[in-house]
């Protein structure tokens, strides 16, 4: 496919994923028990996409530059939100969650998974992190 395509389309990903994981970490301290658990999976599923789609999103500016030969590419799109920076946003509202005491079993352990799949998609910088 055309890279300037392929772009656009990660980056949309992105957009969405960064969009949908800051509007629903927002709501975790907030949210009724009951939909606990769909909400922290589409947090996973939104840290995964974003995650997913800067690695293409990197790829392909590599493909990029390499094309103009060693040239900096000049994309003048709006850069979509990036990774660290939005689970920043969303990690103390996580903690919110596991630090209830009367929360709900499965709610911990959805909560615990939903961590996990944020610190390996933060990679080491964010794992050294999340362990202070």
């Amino acid at each position: 496919g055309d890279i300037m395509e392929d772009r656009q389309n990660a980056s949309m990903v992105a957009e969405m994923c960064g969009s949908l994981l800051l509007q629903c970490s927002e709501l975790l301290h907030t949210y009724p028990p009951f939909g606990m658990i769909e909400l922290l999976e589409a947090i996973g599923s939104a840290v995964r996409g974003l995650h997913q789609s800067w690695e293409i999103l990197d790829d392909l500016k590599s493909e990029l530059s390499e094309r103009n030969a060693g040239g900096e590419s000049k994309i003048a799109e709006k850069e979509p939100p990036k990774l660290l920076p939005s689970i920043a946003v969303l990690w103390p509202n996580l903690i919110t969650v596991l630090k209830l005491p009367s929360q709900k079993t499965s709610v911990l352990v959805a909560s615990l998974d939903t961590a996990v799949q944020v610190v390996n998609c933060g990679g080491g910088f964010f794992f050294s992190r999340g362990l202070k």
